[in-house]
């Protein structure tokens, strides 16, 4: 069966990007059990349709709805008209909607015709319902169905009728009323059940935090600055807007946290990426070379490995190889091989076995390439490249080493490791690679 992810669909420009809010609630689902795959209804309305937590779903709306068309996701039809009720409280007209509610065909109508915003509704336009006036959708039924959230999602991000492509209609300055549908996600409380949410629709972590930001854009950023500081675990950024401050503020010279999982399944020198997938970088090897004027520029063939769940709880593997473009011959990346373990422990052996293989396992393994200092020419390696840092450089990396644990030319400790040495000196070696 073809299928068409709703992040390619954005990106392609066949549907509208979501600007994504969050609605922090305190309601807690823990006790809330599951069925079928879900949330027991019945449970859930009680644990979410209450005064309270109606009113910040309200308030949220009131915040970032930018006063659009609407429709808010609820539980069952007492929390579609408690909701309903509530926005009417705040002076906002809106209605309930269920499905045998005999006034459905009139409100629908009414929806349309913008004679009312926000439209409460409980089982009835989860698909099959297409209205391109809708700008906001509010979910205000939590769900752990990734289907069922793509499907409330999916009802706002139809585009204006009429623009054809957006991305062309925008290219040719096309007046549009809608370029992009707010998401506002209310999330509740709970250390038991995994919930879907807009990060979690593109891949990310459900914490992760869009805070007002375009969600197919964010996620974009947040690859390429991945891809540009390999060596920062983004999987503990919790706010797309903080990106810069967080980059900023790692502390390049301490010795990377190794994650728990990479620690008892494999030696070797992984990175747990934003999406939750992880990335091996094997050793670079040159791949020719071009002119600049008089300068030789050498070509570096980067290979990678990267490991990660797909929806059948499988783990792929994929190899894939980069090759710097030059004047005459754009920069190409390449699957090179595919493979699939049936858990994360399987998938870092059968890399680990096939690394061993190849010889590189000694570039690669923890422990061995950053025990002890760093050698003479990592120091030398590490001055060349941030030359233009060296006051902010916590370590000694005179072209003299120290014998003492103090250097007496740059009062500074002696203390700089291999592993610290070859993390820095990696980041700046991808940064010239990538600006080539």
């Amino acid at each position: 069966m073809y299928s068409y992810p709703i992040r390619k669909a954005i990106e392609d420009g066949w549907l509208v990007d979501l600007r994504g809010y969050r609605v922090h609630s305190t309601a807690n689902l823990d006790q809330v059990h599951t069925a079928m795959g879900d949330f027991q209804t019945e449970e859930l309305s009680q644990a979410v349709n209450n005064e309270v937590r109606n009113k910040l779903v309200v308030n949220g709306w009131l915040s970032h709805g930018e006063n659009k068309q609407t429709v808010a996701f609820c539980v069952d039809i007492q929390h579609a008209k408690d909701l309903a009720e509530t926005y009417r409280s705040c002076g906002v007209k809106a209605y309930a909607i269920w499905g045998n509610d005999p006034d459905r065909a009139e409100k629908l109508r009414a929806h349309k015709a913008r004679e009312f915003q926000v439209l409460c509704n409980c089982g009835v336009l989860t698909e099959g319902y297409d209205d391109w006036r809708i700008g906001c959708i509010v979910l205000a039924r939590p769900t752990k169905s990734g289907s069922l959230y793509t499907q409330m999602v999916g009802r706002g991000t139809r585009l204006q009728e009429g623009t054809g492509n957006l991305l062309e209609a925008i290219a040719k300055d096309t007046e549009l009323e809608k370029t992009e549908c707010i998401l506002i996600d209310v999330c509740d409380q709970t250390t038991r059940h995994r919930l879907q949410s807009a990060p979690t629709l593109l891949g990310m972590d459900v914490n992760f935090d869009l805070n007002g930001q375009l969600a197919v854009q964010s996620v974009k950023t947040l690859e390429a600055a991945q891809a540009a500081n390999p060596h920062i675990d983004f999987s503990k950024l919790d706010d797309i807007t903080k990106l810069k401050m967080y980059i900023e503020s790692v502390n390049l010279w301490a010795d990377r946290e190794v994650p728990q999982e990479v620690q008892e399944g494999s030696k070797l020198d992984w990175h747990k990426r934003p999406d939750g997938s992880y990335m091996l970088i094997l050793r670079s090897e040159e791949n020719g070379y071009f002119y600049r004027g008089s300068n030789r520029i050498v070509l570096y063939k980067q290979k990678t490995i990267y490991v990660k769940e797909n929806i059948l709880g499988k783990f792929e593997i994929i190899s894939t190889e980069r090759c710097p473009g030059n004047p005459q011959q754009p920069t190409q990346t390449t699957i090179k091989s595919k493979a699939e373990a049936n858990s994360l422990g399987d998938a870092f052996k059968a890399v680990d076995s096939a690394v061993a293989k190849a010889g590189q396992d000694k570039y690669l393994t923890r422990g061995i390439q950053g025990s002890g200092p760093a050698t003479d020419k990592q120091r030398a390696a590490v001055a060349g490249y941030y030359k233009k840092q060296l006051s902010n450089i916590p370590f000694c990396v005179c072209s003299v080493r120290p014998t003492a644990n103090i250097c007496i030319l740059c009062k500074k400790n002696n203390t700089l490791s291999s592993s610290q040495a070859s993390n820095l000196i990696s980041q700046e070696q991808l940064k010239k690679r990538k600006s080539l």
